[in-house]
């Protein structure tokens, strides 16, 4: 009998219905024109979808058409090595079921400690329905990384196993940036329009710069001594394998933050950046 991942996050993360979830989607994709294409990894953000769906959308739409099994990596996990894998068969969307790829599931077990992954987060299941509507026929590993130098490892060792195993993946690295305000117990800058520059130009612009030289490890320090990301992790791990994919550099597809939808004293940035060989 297949076990199934059923939907944890409650509605207002992203819609309930098919019908609902489509006609976002849809919505989007008549919206905006696609900023690229042949993407072989991407880093998004994983807020609520009024806040940053439509922004990782555009990230996951650059992926290269062609792939078979899409690698989402989450995190909010802390920086102690940490692995986590779900083994479920099905994984549950609006917009129907995506099978899980055993093989790889096990290929990535057999290189790695994993523990399995059975908690409610939103790192990787904001980002299953957009991967249904993109990706319908693509399998799915749902997996997440603490912010350490294994994370840089799984990405790498990911293009191994894709070639091993005959399967063309890409990989979703999901993170948000900085969470600024008194709600995150993090003002150094103190508060208002000021804050909110120095939150963008001092603070995510040089983790995302890491993302685009493709220093995974980088990244992960800067978010460790910055408190610039919370699932650095995730980033790392895509950063990782977009570098065994022949990638020289990123892109940054945009950058918002939560302030830009909701004015408020506290706020979180988010940032798409794409790796294109």
């Amino acid at each position: 009998m297949s076990t199934v991942r059923k939907r944890a996050l409650p509605a207002g993360w992203y819609p309930q219905s098919a019908k609902e979830t489509r006609a976002v989607l849809e919505e989007w994709e008549r919206s905006s024109r696609p900023g690229c294409s042949g993407a072989v990894a991407c880093v998004v953000p994983h807020a609520g979808w009024d806040f940053s769906g439509e922004l990782a959308f555009s990230a996951i739409r650059c992926l290269d058409a062609a792939v078979d099994t899409v690698v989402v990596v989450g995190g909010h996990l802390p920086p102690v090595r940490s692995l986590l894998i779900s083994t479920a068969d099905l994984y549950e969307t609006p917009l129907g079921s995506i099978e899980g790829n055993r093989r790889l599931i096990e290929a990535l077990s057999g290189a790695f400690h994993f523990d399995e992954d059975r908690k409610a987060d939103n790192t990787v299941e904001i980002q299953l329905p957009i991967v249904k509507y993109l990706f319908p026929a693509a399998k799915i590993v749902y997996m997440r990384v603490s912010p350490t130098r294994e994370a840089d490892s799984v990405g790498r060792k990911l293009k191994y196993l894709s070639v091993g195993l005959n399967t063309k993946i890409a990989v979703i690295g999901s993170t948000d940036l900085t969470h600024y305000g008194p709600s995150y117990g993090f003002t150094p800058a103190g508060s208002g329009d000021g804050a909110a520059r120095w939150v963008r130009e001092e603070n995510d612009k040089p983790f995302l710069d890491f993302l685009l030289r493709l220093d995974g490890n980088g990244a992960m320090r800067h978010a460790g001594s910055h408190s610039s990301a919370c699932s650095a992790g995730a980033a790392a791990a895509a950063a990782g394998f977009a570098a065994e994919s022949g990638v020289e550099r990123g892109t940054l597809l945009g950058y918002r933050m939560s302030r830009d939808r909701y004015m408020a004293e506290s706020f979180v940035g988010y940032g798409a950046v794409v790796y294109v060989p």
